[in-house]
Parts: C-alpha cells; structure tokens; sequence
C-alpha cells in the first residue's frame, strides 16, 4: 500500500511521449506485478509464524516481529531511497530495488535462527522500498496524462491486493511445504519480474541536476507543517489497523478460524472482491469532499471492526466474520486515495516531500500493529479489536479536524 504521489514535484515532467495501447498495458502490467511482489513481502509470514517458530526456535510473538522488521526497513526506505529516483533513473531503481529484495527474500527463507531471519527482514524492507516511488514516478514520466488516473489507480489496486495474495498463497503452500517454501516460491517471483521491468520498461535518462538533499529538506519542513500533522496521525492509523486485523487473526484465532485451513483461506480471499470494488464506488463516493470522505471512511473500517470483533463471541458466524471483514477493507481500500488527495489539497508546493512523509508514517503503523497484538493478546480478539478501533477513530478525528481547518482543502474536487 505504497502511497507516494504521482506529481512534477517528483522531479519529472510530467509530459509523457504517446504510446501505444498494448505497450502501455504490458507496462502497466509489470507495475503492477511488481507492487504484488514487493509489498507482498510485508505479509507473507503472517499465515507462516507458528512454522517459522517452530523451526528456528523461537516464540509465535517471537515470529510476528518478522512483519514488524519488514515494514520498519520498508518506512525508512521511503525516507532514504525515494529522493533518489531522478538521479538512478525509475526504470533503475524498480530493477535494483526488486533484484535485491529477490536476493534477500531468498536469504530470509534460508536462515536458521529467528534472530537472523529479522536482521534479513530488515534490509529486505529496505530494499522493496524502492519500488513504489520509482513506479508512480515511472508512470508520471512515461504514460499519457489521459491514462494516468487509471494506471495509478490499477497500481494503488495491487498495492493494496499483495496484502491479500500474499497470504492467500503463503498458505497455501506452508500448510504442505513449509514456511521456507513461500519464500522460496516469492523469491524466485520476484526474480522473474525483475528479469521483465528490466527488458520491457523503457529506460530513463537519469537527472544529475536533481540533488536527492532538496528533498531530504522538503521531507522535514512537511514533518514540521502544522496543516500536515493531523493526516500523519491518520496515516499511522490506518496500515496499524488493517495489519494488525490479520495479525490478530493468525494470533488469536477468533472463532477457531485459524486451525481450519479451508476457513481460513476464504477469509484472507475474500478481501479481493472489496479491493477490486472499490475504484467502482469511489466515482460517486468523489461527489463528498476529500477531508470529510477520509474521516468517514477511517470511521467505517473502525465500526466494521469493532462489528465483526462483536459478532465472533455473539453470533458465532464464520459467514458473517468474513463479511465484515470485508466490508472493513473495503473502508480501507476507498481511505487510501482519499488520504492522497488530502495530503495533496494541503501541501501546496511541497507535495513530494508531504507524501513521502505520509508514506513513512503509513508504514510506520504497520511496524507497530504485531507487537501489539502479541501484548494485547490476552484481551482476546474483541479486545484487541477495541484497540485498533480506538486508534482508527482517533485518526479519523485527526481527518476530520484537518477538514474543518482546511476548507479549501475539504471543499475540493476529487
């Protein structure tokens, strides 16, 4: 769920040569393989902790810091590896950033300890890090203004579904082969596609004009802008929520779900269809202002939450479980370029640096989400569920404060 904005103050033009159709959809294609590969690597271990557990000797909560280390590699990645797109080149950076995150991934699998496997986790973080900003300044570059909104919404899309496939076949091939096996295969996915952006996406030039320091400072001045602290409390509310859900769920095991392979499965699946839903309801959801729209939707993925958590000890339906869990991703699912439109509407000429800072503390509640289901965890599945809500809520406050602050802001179109 990579949250960069697609803008000249990337330090691209924006103008972009024509190009054929089929060209752009191979592309587009790529770019989006690519966002499945890298950030699914945040979430492969979630359905695996028990196995990499017991197989490097270490705790369950031991092993759920793996997605923590990741996603701590993968905020300071933002802040560190995306000011320097322009001066590698975007076609480079999406091919250096995958090729080591292939290497490591491999290197992750293959290691003995726990210890070991999060120092890996770590780098590997880092290195996936490089891909979202190179690819949303890739497609600035390089496609068609009038196919641009499409693309980035194809791109946030499969942002957004790696979450989702990642568990989906980290499970599936954990329960027979074990859990170095799902690295092995993600390794080896992401070798494959590097191999392809490298051959198929057209070569940029890089800009050795553009000095990485002008937005290392732009990155500081929108952490210290006053309109722009309220949405990075939103930012950190919403990956801490939707992590921390799937956390919870292989932790806690609400309703038992977690011992029966086949429940399970169609838990984690059944977060697609909202994902592909939701560019379909976000045309008539853009008639509300952008402020207003991001509170309301952090507000629903908190009250769905806090519904499903309800419903496991009250009604104790796997139907219903999953249902609403679906109905909280799609919350998430329309809040992702909801916030991207507010942080645009309020960073005036500092767009860049806003969204990488948003980027940053995005996944920087991700980082957080494990742990606290490990230290929450005897409150059961509704009382960490509480908690999550509670933070989701407070974010959708923030939103909603930044809206009412910024009426030029909340009154734009989307």
């Amino acid at each position: 769920m990579t949250e960069t904005l697609p803008t000249a103050a990337t330090g691209v033009s924006t103008a972009a040569p024509t190009r054929g159709r089929g060209y752009l959809a191979v592309q587009l294609l790529l770019l989006s393989a690519g966002a499945l590969v890298a950030t699914g690597q945040m979430y492969l271990p979630l359905p695996l902790l028990q196995l990499i557990a017991d197989s490097t000797g270490g705790t369950v909560q031991a092993a759920s810091w793996t997605v923590t280390a990741f996603a701590a590699g993968y905020a300071v990645g933002f802040l560190v590896l995306g000011p320097l797109g322009p001066r590698v080149g975007y076609r480079g950076m999406i091919t250096l950033g995958l090729g080591v995150t292939a290497a490591l991934t491999l290197l992750a699998g293959s290691m003995p300890t726990i210890q070991l496997v999060l120092v890996v986790r770590v780098a590997q973080g880092f290195a996936a890090s490089a891909f979202g900003p190179a690819a949303m300044a890739y497609i600035t570059r390089h496609f068609p203004a009038h196919r641009r909104a499409l693309a980035f919404a194809v791109l946030t899309s499969s942002f957004l579904a790696s979450a989702v496939l990642a568990q989906v076949g980290a499970q599936a091939l954990g329960d027979t082969q074990g859990w170095r096996a799902p690295f092995l295969t993600s390794a080896l996915a992401t070798a494959v596609v590097t191999g392809l952006t490298g051959l198929l996406l057209t070569r940029d030039v890089p800009d050795r004009s553009t000095r990485p320091s002008a937005a290392y400072r732009g990155m500081l001045a929108a952490a210290t802008t006053p309109r722009l602290i309220p949405l990075f409390l939103v930012a950190l509310a919403v990956l801490f929520g939707f992590v921390g859900l799937y956390a919870a769920i292989q932790l806690i095991n609400p309703l038992d779900v977690a011992a029966n392979p086949t429940e399970l499965l169609t838990l984690r699946a059944s977060a697609l269809p909202a994902i592909v839903l939701a560019p379909v309801l976000m045309q008539p959801f853009s008639r509300v202002p952008p402020g207003y729209r991001l509170a309301l939707s952090v507000t629903a993925a908190a009250l769905f939450l806090v519904l499903a958590a309800l419903s496991a000890p009250t009604v104790g339906s796997v139907a219903l479980f999953t249902v609403l869990l679906g109905c909280f991703v799609l919350a998430i699912a329309l809040a992702a370029p909801s916030a991207l439109h507010v942080i645009s509407a309020n960073a005036a000429h500092n767009v860049s640096g806003a969204s990488a800072m948003y980027s940053f503390w995005l996944f920087l509640g991700s980082t957080a989400s494990a742990p606290v289901v490990a230290g929450f965890a005897p409150l059961g599945f509704t009382g960490v569920s509480v908690v999550f809500a509670v933070v989701m809520l407070l974010g959708a406050g923030a939103a909603l404060l930044s809206a009412r602050r910024s009426p030029n802001a909340a009154a734009a179109t989307a």
